[in-house]
């Protein structure tokens, strides 16, 4: 006897037989529709010296030109046209001192398990950095070294770029634009090397489309395999492409948004909320289209530093020199009185941008999240001693023994 319960379970596996069947469609079309795919990779190069980041980041990009055999582990080129793809790795051409360094969460300072400093700021730790980094060492990025596993790690693509970028240039161009004296690079970096890339590389960008592909990932971001590249790609376009049907014969657009001209796109990835009229996202990863990069290149550095209304002011364009993630010394952002419009944080600079410059924001939902290696996969790297010259384990001893020694004395 066919129950009621039995007959809604089955339509609603015709239903979601369907739904896939679509998604499958929306795929093969984007497959032929995409015409460039650009990889920018940012930050700090944590977990690159790990064995597993190939395979982990580069490979999860592979397959928008080739198809891996899982019986004879060989990748080959896949059918029909493929998009053309270029990765720009941007990286800090001498070593500069972050948050991890400094004592928090130090086993991500690239600098081995046994390192450890306290977190405390003293005159003592400010002088000895300084003197480290500014008069003993240039701590410079070993460039053969790198391009030479980089260029391994994305052989399959079209071109390989690289970026060093002089941190002092940045600091310079803040303290000069923001009227910002003593300004010390932090999260933001992440996202202007962006900036740098598009400026040393317009002629990747002068070419996209509405049908490009630019993703924006930090080094150390593990892309969940339980969502694909192409996968990723076709939650960017969904709201823009749609199947034929009566009241939508053309197929170009939603019904109700018929029209509309939807880009720039960004797709933000990760841990989206709207928290009192603000929007949060993670700051690990997220895509454009052809149009969205280009304006994210342009003007996303210059927005961050207006003088009147970037990130390092006040809510009444006046320069304020101790911005610490949105407030100000006595503030409590729990405050319903506290102005959320002056919010600057790692998770809403990108959210609050495109906003500001009407993007379509297209989130990841009901799927599993990329993380960090470090969280995901428990994975931690000597990625500073790797890469960036003079550094090693008998200087790392020495910052051991003066931090030891300072502790005991004060």
């Amino acid at each position: 006897m066919v129950t009621l319960s039995n007959r809604v379970k089955k339509y609603g596996d015709i239903v979601k037989a369907m739904a896939k069947i679509e998604r499958n469609k929306h795929i093969d079309i984007l497959k032929q529709s995409v015409d460039n795919v650009v990889i920018v990779l940012t930050g700090q190069p944590r977990a690159t010296s790990l064995p597993q980041w190939k395979s982990i980041v580069s490979d999860y990009y592979r397959p928008v030109v080739e198809t891996y055999n899982e019986d004879t582990g060989e990748w080959t080129r896949n059918p029909g046209p493929v998009p053309n793809v270029d990765v720009i790795l941007v990286l800090n051409e001498k070593d500069t001192p972050d948050k991890y360094f400094y004592g928090q969460d130090p086993h991500l300072a690239g600098l081995g398990s046994n390192y450890l400093i306290p977190v405390e700021h003293s005159l003592a730790k400010y002088e000895y950095n300084h003197r480290l980094f500014e008069e003993r060492f240039d701590f410079n990025v070993n460039k053969e070294k790198w391009e030479k596993y980089q260029s391994e790690c994305w052989s399959w693509a079209d071109s390989i770029n690289f970026v060093y970028c002089d941190i002092k240039d940045i600091i310079t161009r803040v303290q000069e634009i923001a009227a910002l004296d003593d300004y010390i690079p932090s999260y933001e970096t992440q996202y202007w090397h962006f900036n740098i890339a598009y400026s040393q590389h317009t002629d990747i960008f002068d070419k996209l489309t509405k049908n490009s592909v630019v993703v924006r990932q930090r080094y150390d971001l593990a892309p969940a395999k339980e969502l694909p590249v192409w996968k990723k790609i076709a939650r960017m376009f969904n709201e823009i492409w749609s199947k034929k049907c009566e009241n939508n014969p053309t197929g170009a657009y939603h019904l109700h948004n018929s029209g509309v001209v939807k880009s720039p796109l960004v797709l933000l990835s990760g841990q989206f909320h709207v928290i009192r009229g603000k929007l949060f996202s993670s700051d690990f990863h997220n895509m454009f289209d052809g149009p969205g990069a280009v304006l994210f290149g342009k003007h996303f550095m210059d927005w961050c530093i207006d003088p009147v209304t970037g990130m390092f002011t006040d809510k009444h364009g006046v320069p304020f020199k101790n911005r610490n993630n949105g407030l100000m010394p006595g503030e409590d952002w729990s405050d319903p009185e506290y102005d959320v419009s002056d919010w600057f944080l790692p998770e809403t600079l990108i959210p609050k941008f495109c906003q500001e410059y009407q993007y379509t924001i297209v989130e990841i939902k009901n799927t599993t999240l990329d993380g960090l290696f470090s969280r995901q996969h428990n994975m931690v790297d000597t990625w500073r001693l790797h890469w960036y010259d003079d550094w090693t384990p008998e200087l790392v001893q020495e910052i051991q023994q003066y931090f030891l020694k300072e502790n005991k004395v004060t």
